[in-house]
């Protein structure tokens, strides 16, 4: 264990196969530091891991990234507008159920543990 991880993230083409990456992010900058250096040159499924550190960008002040007023759609009050029409699209459907049952914690180690076995 490095140090507090705050979130990961495994990515997924459009139809659930996995594309082979993830995003960690960790609790303090000085882990993700330690973890580059721990796991450089290691390989996994036969191929070299590629670590780097991404650091966000500015998000900016805080009154620009929240509320305000959406300029991208005129106001219609007052107006008569159109009344009871959504500009917004017409949603994704809903998603299967996930009938497989939860895993436990043990079986999730263990499929980790064996995953991650280094190829020397």
């Amino acid at each position: 264990m490095i140090g507090p991880v705050r979130q990961v993230n495994l990515n997924f083409d459009q139809s659930g196969r996995s594309k082979g990456t993830a995003s960690v992010v960790f609790a303090r900058k000085n882990d993700a530091v330690r973890s580059v250096d721990k796991l450089r040159n290691i390989t996994l499924d036969g191929r070299e891991m590629k670590i780097e550190i991404v650091v966000a960008p500015n998000a900016g002040p805080i009154t620009q990234r929240i509320g305000g007023i959406n300029e991208s759609r005129p106001s219609t009050r007052g107006t008569g507008g159109s009344r009871g029409t959504s500009t917004r699209g017409r949603g994704r459907g809903s998603r299967r159920a996930d009938n497989r049952p939860k895993k436990t914690q043990e079986e999730l180690d263990a499929e980790m543990s064996e995953y991650m076995q280094i190829d020397e």
